[in-house]
């Protein structure tokens, strides 16, 4: 008989810890769920800052204006009076927002002449970071081919930043 009781003692520990076993696991188990949302304000603008004829090499009266909203450059290589000839453009980024930017490309249209050449040092590259209020300069040179046969040249580009947020 005692070993009987001691049967039904096992068996009833034996459910019980069953029991807290399932229950703490439902405990557990529960799916949690968050909710919520979040806000960030900043500015994401790069613009032209400046831009300057550095040198012109047998070339008329070449200029570089900036648009009111300062986001085109508009070049102009006026008269370029012989094959060899360049101008030379002295050209400032500024990131005027509050949200650093990778600058990935000028885009530049306009006269698609193939005796011209644009260059533009330091070329970008994947790494042309501009910082929230700092600069980035580079030059923009224009030349005229020296094996081109053709009589003078006026140009007229449109320069334009293409950016992304980092």
């Amino acid at each position: 008989m005692r070993k009987r009781n001691n049967r039904k003692y096992y068996v009833a520990i034996l459910l019980a810890v069953i029991l807290t076993v399932s229950l703490g696991f439902a405990i557990f188990s529960e799916v949690l769920n968050i909710t919520g949302s979040a806000r960030t304000s900043g500015e994401f603008d790069l613009v032209f800052e400046s831009a300057t004829v550095a040198s012109s090499n047998h070339a008329g009266t070449p200029t570089a204006t900036i648009s009111t909203d300062k986001n085109t450059l508009t070049l102009t290589a006026d008269t370029l009076m012989q094959p060899g000839a360049s101008v030379s453009y002295d050209v400032i980024v500024k990131n005027v927002g509050t949200i650093n930017s990778k600058l990935n490309s000028f885009t530049i249209t306009g006269d698609n002449d193939p005796d011209i050449v644009v260059s533009i040092t330091p070329a970008l590259s994947t790494d042309t970071i501009v910082n929230a209020g700092t600069t980035q300069e580079f030059t923009i040179t224009v030349t005229w081919a020296i094996s081109s046969t053709t009589g003078d040249k006026t140009l007229n580009y449109s320069v334009e930043l293409d950016y992304q947020q980092i």
